[in-house]
């Protein structure tokens, strides 16, 4: 999803933009796929998948749209069966048949937790916002894009065994394709995001703005808002412990990001790590403690 995650997303809102106009819409993407849907101009709601789980925020929302697939790692899957079964120790026939049964075990343990993510995505919506004594729910709409092959056959299964009353329509749309035209939206909430996701190390804004697909003038803008100290932008970085350093002057100005783990903002340390680094950068460091009813379209 990441690697063609610029052109998908575009095709996806150039699709919807004008059908759900008049919805009120809840986006759940992949958390390195969320700046670049930021990026775009719309007025969807975004969150990423692993901090929606139990959330009301959503629950006015009509639609659900949700794009990728939660799959934990199959490590996840691993540890959480061989902590729940013996193991045997030697290579018999029953040990390589039960070790054969772990394989599939695994496999469809990720698939049914990523199930059970789906599903916790569509019931942040209105699904379950009872609207009578009748225990009756408002409808909803929720569109799902999955594989074209038995695990995505097998994710549907579930989802319609879990939620009864849910109608399951085709999606006209094609997710991989030609990148469309989108407009693209102010860069602050985008930046904020992308750069709260960095690793540490260093990452310049250039490689910011191209990660978000914003133009060099646009990188001068926000390079602007950046060297002031007052403006929005800049405040709301500091407030999450990040500040923007620069160096050189005119065209031979340079800005990088850089993610530094420094266990206190004012001690000797902070002053000592500083000087490893390259001017013109980002500094991020660690703050001080002190479907009831409704309608799901897939595309197959």
């Amino acid at each position: 999803m990441t690697k063609f995650a610029k052109s998908r997303i575009t095709r996806l809102l150039d699709h919807m933009l004008e059908p759900l106009k008049d919805k009120e819409v809840f986006l759940c993407v992949h958390k390195q796929v969320e700046p670049i849907v930021l990026s775009f101009e719309t007025e969807y709601s975004v969150e990423h998948w692993g901090n929606i789980d139990g959330r009301n925020d959503w629950q006015d929302c009509d639609t659900a749209v949700l794009l990728g697939l939660p799959y934990l790692p199959h490590s996840w899957a691993k540890n959480t069966v061989l902590a729940t079964v013996s193991v045997l120790q030697n290579n018999d026939e029953l040990g390589i048949a039960r070790a054969k049964r772990r394989k599939y075990q695994n496999s469809n343990l990720v698939m049914r937790q990523a199930t059970a993510s789906i599903i916790q995505a569509i019931n942040r919506i209105r699904c379950r916002k009872v609207i009578d004594k009748h225990g009756n729910c408002q409808e909803c709409d929720v569109y799902l894009i999955y594989p074209d092959n038995l695990s995505g056959l097998g994710f549907l299964a579930r989802i319609v065994a879990e939620m009864p009353g849910i109608r399951v329509e085709p999606w006209d749309f094609t997710l991989d394709g030609k990148k469309k035209s989108v407009r693209k939206a102010k860069y602050t909430e985008p930046v904020i995001s992308l750069v709260e996701g960095q690793p540490i190390g260093q990452t310049s804004i250039k490689d910011i703005c191209s990660k978000l697909g914003y133009s060099r003038i646009t990188r001068k803008d926000l390079q602007a808002d950046l060297r002031n100290s007052k403006h929005p932008l800049t405040r709301e970085l500091a407030s999450r412990g990040i500040t923007y350093h620069s160096e050189g002057k005119g065209s031979a100005t340079r800005g990088a990001g850089v993610a530094e783990s420094v266990p206190w903002v004012h001690a000797g340390p902070f002053w000592y790590l500083m000087k490893q680094i390259a001017d013109g950068a980002w500094t991020s460091y660690p703050m001080p403690s002190v479907m009831a009813a409704g309608s799901v379209f897939c595309v197959l």
